[in-house]
């Protein structure tokens, strides 16, 4: 079998998974090489901790939701 390669362009969640699902259901070996604009990957998705105290918390995922409409 022939070796597949592909880019993808962000390595936020959805470039991530899709790096992840072409290597996993391809029939051949696929070269996945990630192109993005950051630092670091993960797009807005980041695991900081609390200076106080060490414990991790997910932060970043909202604004995927947008505010919450007041309700009261």
């Amino acid at each position: 079998m022939k070796n597949s390669r592909t880019g993808i362009v962000g390595g936020g969640p959805g470039g991530l998974m899709t790096a992840y699902e072409l290597q996993r259901i391809a029939d051949c070996p696929v070269q996945v090489t990630l192109f993005e604009a950051g630092e670091r990957l993960g797009g807005k998705i980041l695991t900081p901790q609390f200076q106080q105290a060490a414990i991790p918390y997910e932060a970043g995922a909202a604004d995927f939701y947008g505010k919450r409409p007041n309700r009261c």
